[in-house]
């Protein structure tokens, strides 16, 4: 899984690529919000990012708020990375999108239960992702009648409004899934092929 890394201070930056690398994970590096907010945006690109709050040319939380805008992309786990460890600093970033925060310095041990978790959440939401596309799918290739639909009192024909009137069987072949075999109901048997009751000679 890749996870984007996103700071401007270099020991910083050093420091999480190599905690986040030796865990296994791809990693993509950056330097500057606009970089990282691009990178997010790319298909295939990182679901997990850790995002410095400072940055050059857009803020850590700013990313945030784009990102989550943009309600087309898959799920995107967000990580705040800040020297600020205030309530307020917290409720701002949780109101733009971020998902969790680390506290300058990093603890290695945090960082990587935080990814962890991180990982876990976007497994999910990718298999929920999925699974509402093959409904959808399935939808798709659900074909419904539904409002009023005028047959003949007489012949049962319906009334397609283009193309005057159609059998039922072909009206319901052209708006349905169904298909037809035919019979004989015993109302009609009784009144079309009467059994022979010693009337007839």
């Amino acid at each position: 899984m890749k996870v984007l890394i996103a700071d401007d201070e270099q020991v910083s930056r050093a420091v999480l690529t190599a905690v986040v690398s030796r865990a296994g994970y791809e990693i993509v590096v950056v330097e500057r919000g606009d970089a990282a907010l691009a990178t997010l945006r790319l298909t295939g690109g990182p679901q997990i990012a850790v995002l410095d709050w400072i940055m050059p040319g857009v803020s850590g939380v700013d990313v945030c708020r784009a990102v989550r805008a943009d309600t087309s992309a898959r799920y995107r786990y967000l990580i705040i990375l800040t020297a600020r460890d205030g309530r307020a600093e917290r409720l701002e970033g949780m109101a733009a999108g971020a998902d969790d925060f680390l506290t300058k310095p990093i603890d290695q041990a945090e960082l990587l239960a935080r990814l962890r978790s991180g990982e876990r959440v976007i497994r999910l939401e990718n298999a929920l992702a999925d699974r509402v596309n093959e409904l959808r799918q399935a939808l798709s290739q659900v074909r419904q009648l539904e409002g009023i639909i005028t047959i003949c009192m007489h012949c049962k024909r319906i009334a397609t409004g283009t193309d005057g009137w159609q059998k039922l069987e072909a009206y319901l072949a052209a708006h349905s899934n169904a298909s037809f075999t035919h019979g004989l109901c015993q109302q009609c048997l009784d009144q079309h092929f009467p059994e022979g009751d010693g009337t007839k000679g």
